[in-house]
């Protein structure tokens, strides 16, 4: 695990922010049951009391993932107080605690999840890849 402690001796989650982001697609998206011009995403940002902050994207989309934008918005809402003032590094414990609170949004989890995982590198100073076990590769 990694390590990092705050003031009080303890990274601490102090905020969260939940942003809706429609995102103006070139073409529009067809499939067979919708067709769509814009992506409606929802942003997190979860900010510690040491000044880290990670960045997760939720790209709910109705028609495949059954969750539309504005549920994914009010879910991430539940979510806040479940997290705020936790370690942002028991990254296991806190998926699990999110998914027993709300065990069919997946999408806003996997927000979290990610925004989470953004921190966890930062402590470790490590890009997000390399913390996740990837490797350089040339495009």
């Amino acid at each position: 695990m990694v390590e990092c402690k705050g003031a009080g001796g303890r990274l601490a989650i102090d905020a969260i922010d939940i942003y809706r982001c429609d995102i103006r697609l070139k073409e529009p998206m067809r499939i067979a049951t919708m067709s769509s011009d814009v992506a409606p995403n929802v942003l997190v940002r979860i900010a510690t009391n040491e000044g880290l902050a990670g960045w997760g994207e939720a790209s709910p989309l109705h028609a495949i993932t059954g969750e539309p934008q504005a549920t994914d918005c009010a879910a991430a809402r539940e979510l806040r107080p479940l997290l705020l003032g936790r370690n942002p590094l028991e990254i296991g414990s806190l998926v699990a605690a999110m998914e027993r609170m709300l065990p069919h949004n997946t999408t806003i989890r996997s927000a979290f999840d990610m925004a989470l995982h953004d921190i966890a590198a930062q402590a470790a100073g490590l890009p997000l890849y390399r913390f996740l076990g990837g490797k350089h590769r040339q495009l």
